[in-house]
């Protein structure tokens, strides 16, 4: 009996060190990230996540300092976003993880920075690229599929929107796509115009906004889109030739 009793301890002693090390291993399409509890906060954490996502199939997972891979903090570290005088920085904490890296390194590309300058926080200032706003502002270009983007536009939002040569449909107080494009942040509201009234109460953008309260259904049939179509969208309106406002109204 006394015999047995040791052998099934053994075989237990055995067996807890293996398990600890199979429920360790890190997945290699999770990253787990810290993120500074401002950050998250703000939406911006939220705002970027599922579009690094949407390109790479590597989820984010938001975790401890202690147990992270990648640290979104204000420390020491590579810029990414400024908002009044607070800078984010991230670090790379597991240089031996392939799609950590592969995030840092996203968050400092092109297509991450215009993502950043995109996002209209609920509250707030919105946030800039620290030191290199002005030139990020200047190599701006969309490299989506145009003719995709004038398909959304006549299917999603000619019913308030002028958005080509038709004139017929849209709403007179709501401003057509070639007025919009006389303004200078027109990127930043188009990347993120599902976040601007009225639009929340009836937009859908697959994997990023959740979904309508039962209770509380969109005022009408809702628009639905992606966000490789909102890209094409972007590509779209950038082709597109400002409209002619005239001069400007002089006050006597």
């Amino acid at each position: 009996m006394i015999r047995t009793i040791c052998l099934i301890l053994t075989v237990i002693a055995v067996t807890l060190p293996t398990m600890g090390v199979a429920q360790t291993t890190d997945n290699p399409k999770q990253v787990r990230v810290f993120a500074d509890p401002e950050f998250i906060e703000s939406g911006l954490f939220k705002y970027l996540a599922p579009r690094f996502t949407l390109k790479t199939q590597v989820r984010l997972i938001l975790e401890e300092q202690s147990d992270a891979q990648v640290s979104i903090a204000v420390a020491t570290g590579r810029p990414i976003a400024q908002r009044g005088n607070t800078i984010w920085a991230v670090q790379l904490i597991d240089d031996e993880h392939p799609e950590a890296e592969r995030f840092v390194d996203w968050l400092q590309s092109e297509v991450a920075q215009n993502t950043i300058l995109a996002f209209a926080p609920e509250t707030g200032d919105r946030f800039v690229i620290p030191e290199v706003q002005d030139t990020i502002e200047q190599v701006v270009n969309f490299k989506g599929d145009a003719a995709l983007g004038l398909q959304v536009a006549q299917a999603q939002c000619s019913r308030c929107h002028v958005v080509d040569d038709n004139r017929m449909g849209a709403i007179g107080s709501t401003p057509s796509f070639f007025a919009l494009r006389t303004l200078a942040d027109w990127p930043q509201r188009m990347s993120g115009f599902y976040l601007l009234n009225p639009h929340p109460a009836f937009t859908v953008v697959q994997d990023v906004t959740d979904p309508f309260d039962p209770n509380r259904p969109p005022p009408i049939v809702p628009i639905k889109v992606t966000l490789d179509q909102i890209d094409a969208l972007l590509a779209y309106m950038q082709g597109l030739q400002p409209a002619d406002l005239g001069a400007p109204i002089k006050h006597q």
